[in-house]
């Protein structure tokens, strides 16, 4: 099939997965995975694109905690078939070998008979190609770990021989370049040359092999030595579907030194150095002092209609190296499997407060969709009930920093409950009917933003993220210690002697051995002895609009409980 006859086809399944046919060939356009890892998971930012295997660029927090450098749209379509993952294979069918590259659109390519398609979800997205040439199909699925104290992205790959003869095949899949902790933007930009010095990569091999790259010292010019502690990793582990191999995980040789792939072709347009030695194995690695990549390493004989599934984490953990110690529970296929799902499910139970029935079944999932990146905008009432009352914040907001708008400083919170900063009007617009669907959110919102209306109308550009603080010592200590030991009570106390947001004062939960049994109970109690505070900044100035929506927000409030109309405008004198 010749490139002519790829035209773009698009459909919509009844689950409600978008399918783009020859996405290669359709017109670029970017998206991102949701970046929601429930309230007690840390997330992660990731952006795509339709080229290539899809991802351009992923990480945590912002920009400067990239792990895929960030790249604007236009820049994006043209690097995420080279920069973006890849996956090279060396098949022997009837002895002849063959290279083959999937989701790829070159010449190099046009000579084999393929078909891709790209098939979009709310929580993730996945690509596939059918070699009809050599008998291979190839699936690729992606999606945010959700409910862990670390932050990653995992990958599958499913490679199957659909062929009526057995294949000997290699393979390398993986990540050309990775940015190492600690690397932040205006390095990788301005000095990357420079700071390669600094990089440093720990390759650990054995049963639970893993890959970590950081710096070695902070690059900032400053007179005193700053250590890195966090790290960014690496891992992957096989799968085959041969009986004689059923519940035997397949362990990788992890290449981080791009050379010993791509030899001299340093724009990585084909991995010469696999492709000139069958079998394939790399030489001695250089671990310092270059930009590093992630691949993985493996052969398998696949007879017909078998596969090899590659599943792949790569993140951030804050803990650093320690963080090796739990691999052995993440290199699992349950583990994948149980994360995917626990993926799709929180997104629908976001979904869930806005689910339509009606009889157009698109109409019922743009309404999900709509309502979902409605949430990420403004952000979700999380509530959380306990003896003192309900007490609801919002979490998972960010402001809108897609690769269309490459201007925006977005930040996602690598915290429990996140909260990222928006602007007044992008989280105000988008909390207008908050009181419609979580009822108890109540005058929540009414009090956040007109008590950030100043006098003289320069009113606050940024809206920040909630804290809590220390107001009575004496009613934290009445509450909290119903919940709380002595000793755990009184270094919570401690911790709190400086404003905090509900993440941060949860994973200090974590910490304390008096609440491991009894969380939720313990944060409600400890949320409610706390002052809110709703924090801002004027940034680049303000929009006019600003009172507009504030008076919706008022008028949403009032059509669900108008018996609170008199004390709203007139008796409330909690207003500033």
């Amino acid at each position: 099939m010749n490139i002519q006859d790829k035209k773009p086809q698009y459909s919509t399944e009844p689950n409600g997965t978008f399918v783009i046919d020859h996405y290669n060939e359709a017109k670029p356009f970017s998206d991102f995975l949701p970046g929601v890892a429930g309230p007690f998971g840390i997330p992660l930012w990731a952006f795509y694109v339709n080229r290539g295997q899809g991802i351009a660029s992923f990480g945590v927090s912002d920009k400067d905690h990239a792990i895929l450098q960030f790249y604007p749209a236009n820049r994006s379509y043209e690097f995420t078939a080279l920069r973006g993952f890849r996956t090279f294979i060396k098949s022997v069918q009837r002895k002849e070998t063959a290279f083959y590259e999937p989701f790829q659109s070159t010449l190099y390519q046009q000579k084999y008979d393929t078909r891709q398609s790209m098939r979009v979800q709310s929580h993730g997205f996945g690509i596939e190609e059918t070699n009809q040439s050599l008998g291979l199909s190839i699936k690729v699925s992606y999606f945010g770990v959700p409910g862990e104290p670390f932050a990653a992205l995992a990958r599958k790959v499913v490679i199957q021989n659909k062929a009526a003869v057995p294949a000997e095949i290699e393979i390398a899949d993986g990540l050309p370049a990775v940015v190492p902790f600690g690397l932040k933007e205006f390095f990788l930009k301005d000095m990357s040359r420079t700071v390669e010095a600094w990089i440093k990569c720990e390759l650990f091999e054995g049963k639970d092999p893993v890959a970590h790259f950081k710096l070695k010292a902070d690059p900032e010019d400053r007179p005193e030595y700053q250590s890195v502690d966090g790290t960014h990793f690496y891992t992957s582990f096989g799968e085959s579907s041969n009986p004689k191999q059923r519940g035997k995980i397949l362990q990788p040789v992890i290449a981080v030194d791009p050379g010993v792939i791509f030899g001299t072709r340093l724009d990585f347009t084909e991995p010469q150095e696999f492709l000139n030695r069958t079998p394939f194995a790399p030489e001695p690695q250089v671990l310092e002092n270059k930009t590093p990549c992630a691949f993985s390493l493996y052969r398998a004989t696949l007879e017909p209609e078998e596969t090899v599934t590659i599943y792949s984490l790569i993140g951030e953990a804050a803990e650093g190296t320690a963080f090796s110690k739990s691999l052995s529970r993440l290199r699992d296929p349950k583990y994948f499997a149980a994360k995917e799902r626990e993926a799709r499910e929180v997104i629908q139970r976001l979904q869930d407060s806005i689910t339509t029935v009606s009889s157009s079944g698109r109409f019922d999932e743009y309404c999900k969709q709509t309502f979902l990146d409605n949430v990420l905008r403004g952000g979700f009432p999380h509530r959380m009930t306990g003896p003192h009352g309900d007490f609801v914040f919002h979490i998972y907001s960010r402001k809108h920093g897609d690769l269309e708008r490459d201007y925006n400083r977005f930040v996602v919170q690598p915290t429990y409950f996140s909260q990222g900063e928006g602007n007044f009007r992008d989280v105000n617009q988008n909390r207008r009917n908050d009181v419609w669907f979580e009822p108890k959110v109540k005058d929540l919102n009414v009090r956040t933003f007109f008590n950030l209306i100043q006098a003289d109308g320069f009113n606050p550009l940024v809206v920040e993220q909630l804290v809590l603080a220390l107001d009575s010592t004496r009613n934290f200590r009445k509450i909290a210690g119903k919940v709380l030991s002595a000793a755990d009570l009184a270094e919570l106390e401690k911790f709190l002697a400086a404003p905090r947001t509900p993440g941060e004062i949860a994973k200090k939960l974590e910490k304390l051995p008096s609440a491991a049994n009894h969380r939720d109970a313990a944060l409600s109690a400890i949320f409610a002895s706390l002052k809110r505070i709703d924090t801002a900044r004027h940034g680049e100035g303000f929009w006019i609009d600003h009172w507009t929506y504030n008076l919706d927000i008022l008028e949403s409030y009032l059509a669900v409980y108008p018996e609170e109309f008199e004390s709203a405008l007139w008796r409330d004198a909690s207003y500033t």
